[in-house]
């Protein structure tokens, strides 16, 4: 027999008595294998039985089905959810990032049991590691960025008060406090003072820097609201000032205003009747021809002073600066507007009472204004948009001065019987007097 051959025997010898479960003592006296070295392993030995579904191994199925789930579902839903997609998605995320937690336990329990031999099983938990840490990560960040920006506005609140005080040290004193985080709210910080009128204050802030019109693109503009209940909106500090009528504020900013911002603020002195102010605002360098009070329309001053039926400016225009009572025709790369009879009208819908509405009406149409234009923008007459506007006091006005009722359809006619019937003055009813431009 060959030493090969031998070897072959003994290894087969071997194996039958470690099956049998014999062992072989060493010269040591310790207990070792009977399988010998050199000799190949029996696959056999190695071959456990195949366990059935385990209970852990069932419930780390269940939770890793519905951590990758949720935020598929909440990215489904949300795609078709039009403007509230985003929550269904954030909160698809956010509940998914909780699961994970859950099941990421479930699965090291269930590794550790099979001794970590389940190579796919070890890669989940690494991705799921991976999950954990970086959601860790983002609300970290989150609480560590609110915690800063609580911080910021606490240092930040604490200049308005100083404010209005009107004493530039302790605004002096204020704003060193926050230092550089103040350092973006100079602007704001004047508009605060303008509509204050702590005059004290928006000089030393306007020493520091503060732009009193710093664009459409700044969170530095106000709205206010008239005691009729008309609403200023998008205003710059200089804006403001003219429509407080404060004339000291307004000899503070215009220097440093830039053209733009004077243009609105004389939109808001023609609306607001402030002749004066508007002349004073023109000789500074406003054109009388501007369209607009923020884009390039065709609306003239004239559609300024109609919607807010400011007489003396509304006479002014007409009478010495010849404006056409119709405005401006319309021209190709201008939005279209409405004629100073339709802002009129706006104005109707606004204020509680319109006192005045029906001598400006009769002044538009005495310089030719046409009562039954129908709107480039609404398609409406005047009459048929003054029904609209739940404003029985334009439309009796309009049909008065001569207005045609034929543009009325039925339902337009319900309205104004009704309205009749049962007159309203306007959508804000309830307006504070205490906070209200008169």
């Amino acid at each position: 027999m060959t030493a090969s051959a031998a070897r072959r025997a003994g290894c087969a010898l071997t194996s039958v008595v470690a099956k049998g479960g014999a062992v072989l003592k060493s010269p040591t006296g310790r207990a070792r294998s009977t399988l010998a070295s050199g000799c190949p392993r029996d696959a056999s030995m190695n071959a456990s039985p195949r366990q059935g579904p385990t209970a852990l191994g069932i419930l780390c199925w269940i939770l890793g089905i519905l951590t990758v789930a949720t935020p598929v579902a909440g990215w489904l839903l949300g795609a078709g959810a039009g403007r509230y997609g985003g929550y269904l998605i954030a909160a698809g995320v956010v509940l998914g990032a909780l699961l994970n937690v859950p099941s990421l336990i479930a699965n090291l329990f269930y590794a550790r049991r099979r001794r970590w031999a389940v190579i796919w099983l070890n890669l989940v938990l690494l991705l799921q590691l991976v999950a954990v840490a970086t959601a860790l990560w983002f609300v970290g960040s989150a609480l560590t960025q609110s915690s800063r920006e609580s911080d910021v506005y606490r240092r930040t609140s604490q200049v308005y008060p100083a404010i209005k005080t009107n004493d530039p040290a302790a605004v002096e004193k204020a704003l060193n406090v926050c230092a550089a985080d103040c350092a973006a709210l100079l602007d704001t910080f004047l508009l605060s003072a303008t509509v204050e009128g702590a005059s004290r204050s928006m000089a030393y802030l306007l020493s520091k820097g503060a732009n009193p019109t710093p664009g459409p693109v700044s969170n530095a503009v106000a709205s206010l609201q008239t005691c009729e209940g008309v609403r200023l909106s998008a205003l710059n500090s200089l804006a403001v000032s003219v429509a407080r009528g404060d004339e000291a504020a307004i000899g503070l900013l215009l220097a440093k205003s830039d053209d733009k911002g004077r243009q609105k603020a004389a939109w808001v002195a023609a609306q607001r009747d402030r002749l004066d102010l508007l002349q004073r605002l023109l000789e500074a360098g406003v054109p009388l021809t501007m369209r607009g009070s923020g884009l390039d329309e065709n609306a003239t001053l004239l559609n300024a002073a109609a919607s807010g039926a400011a007489l003396r400016v509304g006479a002014w225009l007409l009478k010495e600066k010849g404006f056409d009572a119709n405005g401006d025709p319309q021209e190709p790369g201008r939005p279209p507007v409405d004629t100073p009879l339709l802002s009129l009208i706006g104005f109707a819908w606004d204020a509680r009472e319109a006192p005045r509405l029906r001598a400006f009406l009769d002044m538009l149409a005495a310089h030719g204004a046409q009562l039954d234009r129908t709107s480039s923008m609404s398609g409406q007459t005047p009459l048929q948009k003054a029904t609209w506007a739940r404003s029985p006091v334009a439309a009796d006005a309009l049909i008065a001065a001569g207005a045609s009722q034929a543009s009325l359809t039925a339902e337009d006619r319900d309205r104004l019987l009704k309205l009749r019937q049962n007159p309203q003055t306007g959508f804000n009813p309830n307006i504070d007097s205490r906070d209200c431009l008169p």
